[in-house]
């Protein structure tokens, strides 16, 4: 009986409450140490995501725009084929409108290669009813059935876009979000080969002569032509842009800091008439 009592293995002892509440406190710190990881983690994912969004958006409107400009319809019967017009936009004061006619791809088959008229623009407005405006892109296609009605007009925006039969900046029509700049420098050719650049040019009327403003005298010698066309775009991030649109920071200072800009160039062909 001794012996069996010797090898008897001690009942073992419990954990004591300030044990136990040590290791819930030590747990209760690791938890909110892998959320805290996991919340950091998770905003910077969503901002490199949305960087790359905001990146995607704008090059795939700048491929767009480039493959529009390059099937302009140029003219030279005294009617208009490119027009830029100043727009006052919210928080960004003037910006231009370019407005053309062009061939795109992006029509029904069966009318590919007809004429449309073609408006890229900015605006602020709330395009997904969330009660939070945004600055954005439009691009907006009159397609060829109507547009072909006035394709002799010596205005394109009188003809096709102030009358408010379309809505160039409808939800529809925005390609770009959070873009807040806009830009266009014009590269001339005069017949003696002179050339001359033109950077953030409103009134621009492209005719058989070119015109800027209300003036009826072209300052451009006629045969004068478009060499080239570089657009820049800029974006800026959702923070940015709140900051933005409730005036904590002015429009300069706000590009300064978190603008991001793309660019392109668009070369037009010499036209042969």
């Amino acid at each position: 009986m001794e012996t069996l009592k010797s090898n008897r293995i001690p009942p073992s002892r419990g954990m004591t409450l300030i044990e136990l509440l040590v290791a819930m406190v030590i747990s209760s710190v690791l938890l909110v140490i892998l959320a805290s990881l996991l919340s950091v983690s998770l905003t910077q994912w969503n901002r490199q995501s949305g960087k790359r969004l905001e990146q995607t958006e704008a090059q795939m409107a700048l491929a767009t725009m480039v493959e529009d400009l390059q099937s302009i319809l140029l003219k030279r019967d005294g009617s208009e084929w490119l027009q830029v017009k100043a727009v006052v936009v919210d928080d960004l004061g003037q910006t231009p409108q370019l407005m053309f006619l062009a061939r795109p791809t992006d029509v029904s088959p069966d009318r590919k290669g007809d004429v449309c008229a073609i408006s890229y623009r900015l605006q602020k407005r709330d395009p997904f009813h969330a009660k939070e405006p945004i600055h954005a892109l439009y691009r907006a296609v009159i397609p060829p059935e109507a547009a072909i009605q006035k394709l002799g007009a010596e205005d394109l925006d009188i003809a096709y876009w102030s009358g408010g039969s379309i809505d160039p900046v409808a939800t529809d029509n925005l390609i770009a979000a959070n873009i807040v700049r806009l830009s266009l420098s014009f590269q001339l050719e005069e017949p003696d080969g002179t050339i001359k650049t033109v950077s953030e040019g409103f009134g621009w009327h492209a005719r058989r002569e070119i015109t800027v403003g209300a003036a009826e005298d072209s300052p451009y010698p006629e045969g004068t032509f478009i060499r080239r066309l570089e657009i820049r775009l800029t974006s800026i991030d959702r923070t940015a842009q709140l900051l933005l649109s409730d005036g904590t920071l002015p429009l300069d200072e706000i590009i300064s800091r978190f603008g991001r800009d793309y660019g392109t160039v668009v070369e037009f062909p010499r036209p042969l008439f």
